[in-house]
């Protein structure tokens, strides 16, 4: 009598046991949000971004003050707004790439994000099948089947066959609750990606409009000779100066590479060197200047487009000159063989460096207003035999 009753006792306390580790394993607990401390630290760096445009705008202010000090030297106005130009436009290449990298970086969270939620659905309603089946059976199902044992061998079989049943449901809610947490940690990191991209996207456009306040100001002060940066006779010495110290730098080259005996040839024709515009603003040869200091012959055709547009090269050939003048802004020169060479000014970036080989179509610099200059355009010239030739003939 006494072994029956306690053995009955080891029954009911393990039937306990069992009874509440069953019923735990569906217990509702509240899933942890698992968004980590430099997630958060990042949200709250937008703020600091935003920020960052506000000290834009103060620093394009500022700029023009420190400009009007300029405005009776023009050679260094030209310059000091070039070397502006040149850095935003750095900085707009370095945000380029930032919305490259946050736009893969989004594309990837997103395929992500919809894979944890598509194994949430389907971990959830597997779930909720094993849920409706346990309180079908009920916990009295267990008791029967462990009370039923023949005998103490065949009741410890019976509770480790439901121990293990218990484990597992316990392991399936955790990998439920686990992935429900990363669901919220994608959904998080979405949303700071998505908003880290509009900020960048605000600070993109805020640096253009800060490169068009600058062109305009370039422009309104040099286009008009009455106004206070008007060339002196001085100052237009200085120009000329500049350009036929260009012309003499171009002429040195032609002859170096003529005395070296390049065996480079001209094969083809040229293609159009701006993809982005067909709009020729001024053409080769005798013009009215567009500004006081510009020549009034012109030595090759301008193209106007957009800031930044690509400029690309009209033919294969070597990149002779790579510089900057205050005349022509950033300037590219590059030789393609036959004593036929063709020159890019006033850009905003020089993509190509002095000995570079390039072939047609190949990005070399992007459209700007650097120099003496009125507006965003591409000068294209050609050179034929040492002398400028009309490059319509060519394109």
């Amino acid at each position: 009598m006494k072994k029956r009753f306690s053995k009955k006792i080891i029954i009911s306390f393990l039937l306990i046991f069992v009874f509440i580790n069953n019923t735990n394993t569906f217990a509702t607990n509240e899933s942890e949000t698992l968004v980590s401390e430099e997630e958060q630290a990042q949200l709250s760096s937008s703020q600091e971004e935003k920020d960052k445009i506000l000290k834009e705008k103060k620093k394009i202010q500022n700029t023009l003050k420190d400009l009007k000090a300029l405005k009776n030297d023009t050679e260094e106005y030209i310059k000091v707004l070039d070397n502006n130009l040149n850095a935003l436009n750095a900085e707009i290449e370095l945000i380029n790439d930032s919305l490259i990298v946050k736009e893969q970086d989004i594309e990837i969270t997103q395929v992500q994000l919809n894979e944890a939620i598509k194994t949430e659905n389907r971990q959830s309603a597997d779930m909720k099948k094993r849920i409706q089946y346990v309180y079908e059976l009920g916990e009295m199902s267990y008791f029967k089947m462990l009370l039923s044992a023949s005998d103490v061998s065949d009741y410890l079989s019976r509770f480790d066959y439901v121990k293990e049943i218990s484990k597992y449901d316990k392991d399936k809610l955790q990998v439920l609750k686990d992935n429900r947490a990363l669901v919220e940690y994608l959904s998080a990191r979405l949303l700071f990606e998505k908003e880290s991209l509009l900020v960048l996207k605000s600070e993109q456009d805020l640096k253009k409009e800060s490169i068009e306040t600058l062109i305009n100001e370039k422009t309104n002060e040099i286009s008009d000779a009455e106004e206070t940066i008007a060339l002196s006779e001085s100052e237009l010495k200085k120009l000329e100066e500049e350009e036929k110290k260009q012309d003499e730098i171009i002429k040195k080259i032609e002859q170096a590479i003529r005395q070296r005996n390049s065996s480079r040839v001209l094969v083809g024709g040229f293609v159009w060197p701006c993809p982005s515009s067909t709009r020729i603003t001024s053409t080769f040869g005798y013009r009215t200047s567009p500004t006081k200091g510009a020549s009034t012959y012109h030595k090759g055709i301008d193209i106007g487009a957009q800031t930044g547009s690509n400029v690309i090269a009209a033919a294969d050939g070597e990149v002779v000159i790579s510089s900057y003048n205050y005349s022509s802004g950033n300037y590219i020169m590059i030789d393609h063989g036959s004593d036929i060479f063709t020159i890019y000014m006033h850009l905003s970036k020089k993509s190509v460096a002095e000995g570079v080989e390039v072939k047609q179509g190949d990005v070399i610099g992007l459209v700007g207003s650097t120099g003496i200059s009125t507006g965003p355009h591409l000068h294209f010239g050609v050179r034929r035999g040492g002398e400028y030739v009309d490059p319509q003939i060519f394109v």
